[in-house]
């Protein structure tokens, strides 16, 4: 039997994100905000809004959609997910789902 690996496709990690958390997100200057939460998901049960940010993924630093797309890959599968969440001035850490 022979087997063909090839590279997981450029928005694989992201409908990943959105799929099983139910977060669609956007990068801006400051880094990775919550632009939209999905009904009905995990996060919309922990009440993140949108406009949150999301700063750690497992304590380790997300601050573009590239950081972001990086740790999703290496945790793929692996759940629940530690994330530090920002509202304001406040933080929060977050398991999902």
């Amino acid at each position: 039997m022979q087997v063909l690996l090839a590279e997981l496709p450029w928005d694989y990690a992201i409908n990943y994100f959105k799929d099983v958390f139910g977060l669609v997100v956007t990068e801006d200057m400051q880094g990775i905000v919550i632009e939209k939460v999905l009904p009905n998901s995990a996060a919309a049960r922990i009440e993140l809004r949108p406009g949150d940010r999301l700063v750690e993924i497992e304590g380790s630093r997300i601050d573009s959609l590239q950081s972001l797309v990086a740790k999703i890959e290496d945790n793929l599968g692996r759940l629940p997910l530690r994330f530090a969440v920002y509202r304001g001035n406040r933080g929060y850490l977050v398991e999902l789902p």
